[in-house]
């Protein structure tokens, strides 16, 4: 199947093709190119900085488990800020070729001391792409390159600093509501592929993307012959079978489709897509009681925009786990017995589900509606968001389930500068599991409120 794939890819490549447009209403006969018509090169360097006020309500308080000591608490003011810059440069032939690539660097996530690592700068994601007008565009790399990230269509997030898919959560500790949005995840969608986006005819558009494995940049220079021998090599991206069972999550050719559609009736813009994600899976080979499948995940959406309101929703489900879908150290046998849950809660992640004896092997379902208005300099709008997902899928547990209001605005002040203003509710809950811990087979802590208003200034060039 891997060969297949990559030989269609490669047989891709001589139907390169011109840029596709982020998922809006538009015209059903636009192309959207990503160059000047112009031959030549033209360099671009663009970033932003953004910092935010927050206060911030939340369940986190956690008592001693050895003393029983006074409980814990945490502030509830705080000051974030984060940045970005986008180096890159789009190219045309003499023949009308297209053709670029884009460098994303980010500020590194900090740490626990003052003065850390925040200033650290590291490559978030790269990617270049070729094409024509009429013939489609291949993308290549770690950034935006998958179908459905590409694609996808009804994710209401032009608001603010983007409602629960933005900034602002990085003031929540722990569990996050924000597991949802797998399908615009830049963490999720992070592993390197190739991906094919058609031109658009009579207002559809196709993409197909695939990557071999979930891992992404530099291939697998930290991983040895070693890492094999007893241990779970669990950062060896190129892994197909294991002895343990912790690398049991880990998705192999993994391989996405979108149809989209973008068209105008009048005064109104209506924009829909659905699609597939499908996926292998690391082979267990020892006699285990456990056993993971691969991905298999529809997502469909759609928006209607006009005179400046757009109303849209987004609806994903099949198998897979949300965000505390990964387990701890296991023996060599990776029986049931021996899997332990972990604190997981990755923001976006998608991970294959595994099938355990006595856990809730429930499949993953989302759904999203929102709208957003803009009048002037002011764009305003609200999302409301649920999930269900198997969660940590120990013995006893109930399914992960995640809600989520995001309502905000934003003010466009001058070019370059704007201010945002938002506020967050978020609840994360599963039966028999310490959200906060990860423990299983408690009562305690069994879900996680979060309440969060922020103020924040960016400046964008």
């Amino acid at each position: 199947m891997r060969k297949i794939l990559l030989a269609t890819a490669a047989g891709f490549a001589a139907f390169v093709a011109d840029g596709v447009a982020p998922a809006r209403a538009q015209a059903g006969t636009e192309v959207t190119g990503q160059a000047t018509p112009t031959p030549g090169i033209t360099a671009r360097f663009n970033g932003r900085y953004r910092m935010y006020m927050g206060w911030v309500d939340q369940d986190t308080t956690v008592s001693d488990p050895v003393t029983g000591a006074k409980e814990q608490d945490t502030s509830n003011i705080d000051f974030i800020d984060y940045a970005r810059l986008f180096a890159g440069f789009d190219g045309v032939a003499a023949n009308g070729l297209r053709y670029g690539a884009t460098l994303e660097i980010r500020m590194g996530s900090g740490g626990n001391a003052p003065g850390d690592t925040r200033s650290g700068l590291f490559y978030r994601r790269a990617w270049g792409y070729v094409g024509t007008p009429t013939l489609g565009q291949i993308r290549v790399g770690s950034g935006p390159t998958g179908a459905v990230e590409t694609m996808h269509v009804g994710h209401i997030t032009g608001f603010g600093s983007g409602g629960w898919d933005g900034d602002a959560p990085g003031f929540v500790i722990g569990a996050n509501p924000s597991d949802s949005y797998w399908y615009s995840s830049s963490g999720r969608n992070n592993y390197t592929k190739i991906g094919y986006f058609s031109p658009q005819f009579f207002g559809f558009d196709l993409g197909l993307s695939y990557g071999p494995n979930d891992g992404e940049f530099g291939g697998d220079g930290s991983c040895s012959f070693a890492n094999f021998a007893g241990a779970a090599p669990a950062n060896c991206d190129r892994l197909d079978e294991t002895i343990t069972g912790a690398p049991l999550y880990r998705a192999q050719d993994i391989y996405e489709i979108m149809l989209r559609y973008r068209g105008t009736f009048g005064p109104v813009g209506v924009a829909v897509s659905g699609g597939y994600v499908g996926s292998g899976v690391v082979d267990n080979l020892a006699p285990a009681d456990v056993s993971a499948k691969g991905l298999s995940v529809g997502v469909g959406g759609a928006t209607v925009s006009w005179a400046g309101l757009t109303v849209g929703g987004i609806i994903s489900g099949g198998r897979a786990n949300l965000g505390a879908g990964s387990f701890g150290a296991a023996s060599a046998d990776g029986t049931l017995a021996n899997l332990t849950a972990t604190n997981a809660f990755t923001g976006g992640s998608l991970t294959p589900r595994l099938d355990v004896p006595g856990g809730d092997n429930s499949d993953m379902f989302t759904w999203s509606i929102g709208a957003q208005y803009t009048f002037g300099p002011f764009v305003v709008g609200a999302q409301w968001s649920e999930n269900e997902s198997a969660g940590s899928q120990l013995a006893g547990t109930g399914k992960r389930e995640r809600t989520a209001l995001a309502i905000g605005g934003t003010w466009n002040i001058a070019p370059g500068l704007a201010l945002f203003l938002e506020y967050l509710y978020g609840k994360v809950e599963e039966d028999n599991v310490n959200i906060i811990t990860g423990a299983a087979g408690t009562t305690a802590n069994n879900s996680v409120d979060v309440n969060l208003v922020s103020l924040g200034i960016s400046f964008q060039w």
